[in-house]
């Protein structure tokens, strides 16, 4: 395994964020000591969105808290998730590689 410098330097997300996604993921979708995979994915993206909106972090950030799932649905309805799909591919397909290690 090697890690392309180059290619960080251009991420939309830095190494430090796309921890802290992931970890926050793993915690809320953590059930009973099992991971719940399908929760997991979706907080991916929704704490990506955090991250990458700034101007709407506390918004986002407040529907996170109140559950993913319903901050998931929200958040497709609206076309946040479409914009993040569109504008930053390359990091959300980065962040779920990482994830998935």
């Amino acid at each position: 395994m090697s890690l392309d410098i180059n290619k960080e330097k251009t991420l939309a997300l830095s190494s430090a964020s796309q921890f802290d996604i992931i970890n926050f993921s793993i915690q809320a979708a953590e059930e009973n000591g099992f991971l719940n995979s399908f929760i997991f994915e979706r907080a991916l993206y929704c704490f990506a969105a955090i991250v990458l909106n700034d101007d709407r972090k506390e918004e986002i950030s407040s529907l996170v808290a109140s559950g993913v799932i319903e901050a998931w649905e929200k958040l497709v309805e609206d076309g946040t998730m479409d914009e993040l799909a569109a504008n930053y591919a390359d990091a959300l397909e980065e962040l779920c590689t990482n994830a998935e290690r």
